[in-house]
């Protein structure tokens, strides 16, 4: 059963509502060849910071970003610390990988047909986990709908991009605009342990 659709609009402020990120550390698709969406790293303090952007300079516009506790051994969101971009069979790929206490995230944003993106998460505890996920904080006039457990609707004036999340992981839509992906963990499976979890931008 479905839950009941949420909408959550919320004010980010942001030091650089605009793109500023490396090349090399950007990845752009162009959903179902029309709308370009691009994933981008922007480097604060010693970890990465990963936002989104919908449009073409100079209307390009932030629709989110992740946010995470450098200080925290289970971070809000995965503490990237190295962050690298190859190519396999002329399409993008950016691959990512962080420490935190006695655990190690390891993240992959790959572009299929420049349609959609998809996202690979993965996390080798050893020890029972607070928390396993990624939060996202959407932008000043950004809105997140929620239409199944594992999936949701973003939209930014007018234009607009579905997440859908593997049936095996929860996407919850906060009141306070924070969008947390997870996996659908069971604590008491013992450890260590490796967690996965992946979604698709389209």
């Amino acid at each position: 059963m479905c839950p009941a659709i949420s909408v959550a609009t919320v004010v980010f402020i942001s030091d650089n509502p605009r793109m500023n990120v490396p090349a090399e550390k950007m990845l752009e698709c162009f959903l179902s060849g029309q709308r370009r969406v691009v994933i981008g790293f922007e480097q604060v303090g010693t970890q990465w910071i990963e936002r989104w952007f919908f449009g073409d300079e100079p209307a390009q516009q932030l629709l989110l970003k992740s946010i995470t506790k450098s200080d925290s051994n289970w971070p809000s969101s995965p503490p990237w610390q190295e962050v690298i971009k190859e190519y396999h069979d002329g399409l993008s790929v950016l691959m990512a990988i962080g420490r935190a206490g006695r655990s190690h995230w390891s993240g992959a944003w790959k572009t299929a047909a420049n349609s959609f993106i998809d996202v690979e998460f993965a996390c080798r505890v050893n020890d029972t986990p607070e928390f396993i996920g990624i939060t996202y904080q959407l932008t000043s006039g950004a809105t997140c709908r929620q239409i199944k457990a594992n999936s949701v609707i973003l939209e930014l004036y007018g234009a607009s991009m579905r997440i859908t999340a593997d049936s095996d992981c929860s996407i919850d839509v906060a009141s306070d605009g924070l969008i947390r992906i997870q996996p659908n963990d069971d604590r008491s499976e013992s450890v260590p342990r490796t967690l996965q979890w992946r979604f698709r931008i389209a």
